[in-house]
């Protein structure tokens, strides 16, 4: 039995994108409507688990080659979808969104009917050692003392359905291999010309790594207990100054989490921070141990360890980032070529309250 490659696997990723990347608006932070970019290999991609394993019902909704699609299935399907888009962009806007939800939920359904069938037309087979080495890489993605038995009860999956979801996965896999597997990967010139049309996107922006000490200060501190947390992050800056570890002094007395790494807050660019946190950050020479600084959390005493000025990247500092970029996009194109041949060559008929694509 032949084995999944990483490309191969890298597909399945990408069937599961065009199954489950809704048209919707007001997607992140600050309502991006770009559409988001693949997961990585090994994020698991079951993102049919939830329609196919439900319940039959009786009310149909849509029938595809006289396999029928229930309204069970229907609406779990979108509860999956709505629960995924309720984490994204909150309660109020999943509800806004319900009759788009629907119809993609559908559609989703749609895909899956056609992708079994052509699985089962070209007799693809997924091998149960195959399954299993899946389920022990995806067991081994889970944080410390989680376990894949509650992560499936979270989501209300039996273990037979999670095999079943991941036996089909595997199985698309190979389909989209078969299909998919030409004129994938990126020529030099479509690499140098996206980087010549997109070069603003590979500017790194000016950066410092810094650490702190935070001493904490409550709003509701009252004068004199602000006054003494003052002088106590003035004498720990003289600790500083004196030689003292900056490391141990913060795991010591930073009320920052950052305590935990000895203070060490990463890079950090403009607008990352509140001003005054950001004006003495990107004005402090490297090393120095900065005077204390007062913010809305209380007081820092920083030291700035890296400052990095902005730089436009090379061609070949982001080569591999293009190719890999431009690969998933044709993969993604291919894919949805592919399902949209099985979707012209099927008889797919809708019932007349369905939520229809």
């Amino acid at each position: 039995m032949m084995s999944i490659d990483p490309r191969t696997a890298r597909l399945a990723v990408a069937v599961s994108f065009i199954l489950f990347t809704l048209p919707l608006t007001g997607c992140g932070r600050q309502e991006e409507t770009a559409a988001p970019s693949l997961p990585e290999q090994g994020t698991g991609s079951f993102t049919s688990l939830l329609g196919r394993a439900s319940a039959p019902g009786t009310s149909v909704v849509a029938t595809v080659d006289g396999v029928d699609i229930t309204r069970a299935q229907l609406d779990r399907e979108a509860e999956t979808l709505s629960a995924n888009v309720m984490r994204r962009m909150g309660p109020e806007r999943a509800a806004q969104l319900r009759p788009q939800i629907r119809k993609q939920a559908l559609e989703s359904l749609i895909i899956q009917q056609l992708l079994k069938k052509a699985i089962s037309n070209e007799n693809i087979q997924v091998s149960d050692e195959e399954v299993s080495n899946r389920i022990a890489e995806l067991t081994a993605t889970l944080p410390p003392g989680v376990t894949l038995e509650q992560q499936l009860a979270r989501f209300n999956v039996t273990p037979d359905e999670l095999t079943d979801a991941i036996r089909f996965d595997l199985a698309v896999a190979r389909l989209m291999e078969k299909h998919t597997s030409t004129n994938v990967m990126p020529t030099e010139a479509e690499i140098e010309q996206f980087y010549k049309e997109n070069k603003d996107r590979f500017s790194r922006p000016e950066t410092v790594r810094a650490r702190h000490i935070l001493i904490q200060v409550s709003p509701s501190d009252p004068p004199e207990l602000k006054e003494k947390k003052r002088k106590k992050a003035e004498e720990i800056r003289k600790e500083l100054l004196d030689g003292a570890d900056f490391a141990e002094l913060a795991k010591k007395y930073s009320d920052c989490p950052s305590r935990a790494r000895g203070g060490d807050l990463g890079a950090i660019s403009r607008n990352q921070t509140v001003p005054a946190f950001e004006r003495a950050a990107f004005s402090q020479k490297v090393g120095e141990i900065g005077p204390v600084v007062e913010t809305r959390f209380g007081y820092h005493i920083i030291q700035v360890t890296d400052h990095q000025p902005a730089k436009e990247m090379s061609l070949d500092e982001v080569r591999e980032t293009i190719r890999s970029a431009l690969t998933q996009r044709k993969q993604r194109k291919a894919a949805s070529d592919y399902i949209e041949e099985l979707r012209k060559a099927a008889n797919i008929q809708y019932s007349q309250d369905a939520e229809q694509p």
